[in-house]
């Protein structure tokens, strides 16, 4: 998108049309302060273009942050069967295990923002290079990026983050019909 041009649908280019419409990219993304993380490294050079060129807010869950929390046994004993995350779960992990919770962390951040259970380092912006994916913490102002980091200890917060996460995780489905 950041590389589009305007279309039939938008007189913005991509770059112009997230400055208008987004507040902010929040991201499952790099290591901190620094190293190789999945999401990175398996798509290094649209990650560095990504997060060089971003035009808005970026707020960056780490691999630490995720790896630091696992959820998803719950699912076997709190949800039915036909449950979609639970056979999910099932096929990925196994029935009854838990998994790292790095997607969970950075959509309960999205959803919720700092509240009681992180903090962010905003001190800077990510790097990353392009030829592996390696990704550094620079220190500079010169970007609107942040990582989260744990407001308190990890090994104090990760059983209360994760029993609110799985919390969340075995809520059956609304039966309200979407707002438009």
């Amino acid at each position: 998108m950041l590389k589009s041009g305007p279309d039939r649908h938008s007189p913005l280019n991509g770059s112009d049309l997230i400055s208008a419409k987004v507040n902010k990219m929040v991201s499952m993304a790099g290591k901190f302060p620094e190293g190789r993380e999945f999401n990175i490294y398996k798509m290094a050079d649209a990650g560095e273009y990504a997060f060089e060129n971003w035009p808005k807010r970026l707020v960056l869950s780490g691999f630490e942050i995720g790896a630091a929390i696992r959820t998803g046994a719950r699912l076997f004993s709190e949800t039915p069967l036909d449950n979609p995350v639970r056979e999910t779960y099932r096929l990925y992990v196994g029935e009854g295990n838990n998994r790292y919770s790095w997607d969970q962390t950075a959509v309960l951040f999205a959803v919720r923002g700092l509240r009681d259970y992180w903090d962010v380092n905003d001190d800077g912006y990510i790097e990353v290079r392009a030829t592996d994916g390696y990704n550094w913490w620079r220190t500079d102002d010169d970007k609107d990026h942040a990582y989260l980091l744990f407001r308190t200890p990890a090994s104090q917060i990760k059983d209360s983050l994760g029993d609110l996460i799985e919390d969340l995780m075995v809520q059956p489905p609304s039966s309200k019909p979407a707002k438009k």
